[in-house]
């Protein structure tokens, strides 16, 4: 994907990207070619809503882009647009007892 996408995000200004698949949760500060900027694209990869064949929980050795990830709970994410330059990104596990937010970032909106 990255190879693919990766300039088109930075030519338009894409300010995140949500995927899925991976079985964890990960978010990413703001990058581009492997280097953190913060004309970056924020990448979050949100597939730890549950499946039959449990969590991804074994990583490689974490890049220096790599801001957050969770392999060991499922959980949900809510994204909040305060207004036209600013969203609240949140990442809340289920651990089956308290709805805490165990991660939160301001992204900008590379457009605004």
């Amino acid at each position: 994907m990255r190879a693919a996408m990766e300039p088109l995000f930075q030519q338009y200004n894409v300010s995140l990207a949500i995927c899925g698949h991976v079985h964890a949760y990960e978010r990413s500060a703001p990058v581009y070619k492997n280097q953190t900027t913060p004309t970056g694209t924020t990448y979050f990869n949100i597939g730890d809503g549950g499946n039959r064949e449990g969590h991804s929980s074994s990583w490689l050795e974490s890049p220096g882009w790599s801001a957050n990830h969770d392999g060991t709970m499922f959980g949900h994410s809510r994204l909040t647009v305060e207004n036209r330059t600013h969203a609240l990104f949140e990442w809340i596990p289920n651990d089956g007892t308290d709805w805490i937010i165990r991660d939160s970032v301001w992204v900008r909106n590379l457009n605004g």
